[in-house]
């Protein structure tokens, strides 16, 4: 992946890192009833994340520059966006077998669901940016830099100090080289340098440096005083030409709620937390059922929306509630123009909130933003009041009776509710 992930960026967005602190956690679900703007509302902070910006800084973007910038990194893949629905599957978000005649022949083919395709990405950028920071040199090329640094010009030795806590010698001094080894003589505490020739093998010295156990009970403490000196030791700092850039990645699930969430993410819910996520402290990698490997970066950031209203579909399980966070996008009464269309509103919620004794079940303000007294009449008879009749099942008389206490002329229809005006 190109560190460039975006082109020709406008002037307003300057380029920055990735944070891992900024507009939300990791895992967010977005909550409201219907007409709240959430999927709105996931966008923008998905833009936020992905330009490393504000969410106040987005905001102030007309919407043209929002809609330039979005299309650039979904075209990228650094925002994807995706509905769930009753149908999806685990094949669908993680990886599935799809079937492929070839010459005659059914084939299964590995496919990668959308969520393993970011996965991907948002990885490869990690590591590139992590290597590129914290990678020493390979340990060949590490000693050499090591030796030659820490070599006394006079002597033409290198003395490597041991553990306190040895008995008889203080250190070891390094006075040759060979294809395959280290040759060195013991320094002890009375200062006294013992002629002797004592081998330490590259090859162990590489094995113990990686972690792997060595058979050298006798020349234990010298092979560990030499490891201690080059993991203490910091060689030069390598410029690049073109350091790369850590980016952060979003996946927005709208509907997130209308899909069997335990289902979809299998195995992956225990991935999702930020202290399961790639160089976290309890770090987990998963092993599908493919034998692929499956670790989660933290520069993935997973934002849901869900509709609180739609109560035919089961709420999250008790698993994926615990893995994310969830904020709260209610109507607001002040995105309304028109103040008479604001009063209604207004009046509406408040009846609609004593009613329900909650904020699940309320009518969002995208409905009638725009709207004035007379286009708000249509909004009214084909979406709201469909929508109250959701909320009140059987109960047209109470739905009447708020109506007219707001101000509304009903029509005349004996068999559907509807208004004619205010």
């Amino acid at each position: 992946m190109s560190d460039n992930l975006v082109e020709d960026r406008p002037e307003f967005w300057k380029k920055g890192s990735a944070t891992h602190h900024s507009v939300l956690p990791l895992n967010t679900i977005l909550y409201g009833p219907p007409g709240t703007g959430k999927t709105y509302a996931a966008l923008q902070y998905a833009l936020g994340l992905a330009m490393n910006v504000p969410l106040e800084s987005v905001q102030r973007l007309n919407m043209s520059e929002k809609s330039q910038i979005l299309h650039q990194f979904q075209e990228n893949g650094q925002i994807v966006v995706v509905t769930f629905h009753a149908g999806y599957s685990y094949e669908d978000f993680v990886q599935g077998l799809r079937p492929n005649v070839q010459a005659g022949t059914l084939l299964f083919e590995k496919k990668e669901g959308i969520f393993r395709q970011i996965v991907a990405r948002a990885r490869q950028n990690y590591e590139r940016f992590t290597q590129h920071r914290h990678t020493r040199p390979p340990f060949e090329e590490l000693l050499g830099l090591f030796l030659s640094q820490a070599l006394d010009p006079e002597t033409e030795e290198i003395e490597i100090l041991l553990d306190g806590k040895h008995r008889i010698f203080k250190s070891l001094i390094i006075y040759d080289i060979t294809e395959d080894a280290l040759l060195y003589r013991r320094r002890s505490k009375q200062d006294i340098i013992k002629e002797e020739e004592r081998v330490l093998s590259f090859r162990k010295l590489e094995a113990l440096y990686s972690g792997q156990k060595i058979k050298e009970t006798m020349q234990a403490k010298y092979y560990e005083a030499v490891i201690a000196a080059l993991r203490a030791y910091k060689p030069p700092v390598l410029v690049s030409d073109s350091p790369p850039t850590l980016y952060n990645f979003v996946l927005v699930i709208d509907e997130i709620n209308r899909s069997n969430l335990s289902s979809v993410f299998g195995e992956l819910i225990t991935l999702i937390e930020s202290d399961k996520r790639q160089g976290a402290k309890n770090e987990i990698s998963l092993k599908l059922a493919s034998g692929d490997d499956m670790l989660l970066p933290p520069n993935l950031y997973l934002i849901g929306t869900m509709n609180t209203a739609d109560k035919s579909l089961a709420w999250l399980d008790t698993a994926m509630r615990r893995r994310f966070s969830f904020k709260a996008v209610l109507p607001d009464s002040t995105l309304i123009k028109d103040t008479k269309v604001r009063a209604v509103f207004t009046a509406l919620n408040a009846w609609l909130f004593k009613e329900k004794q909650n904020n699940a079940l309320l009518i969002g303000h995208a409905f009638l933003m725009d709207k004035d007294i007379q286009t708000m009449i249509p909004v009214f008879n084909e979406q709201i009041i469909p929508l109250l009749e959701e909320y009140f099942p059987q109960s047209p008389e109470k739905i009447r009776r708020m109506l007219i206490d707001l101000g509304f002329t009903l029509g005349q229809d004996p068999y559907q509710l509807l208004v004619e005006k205010l």
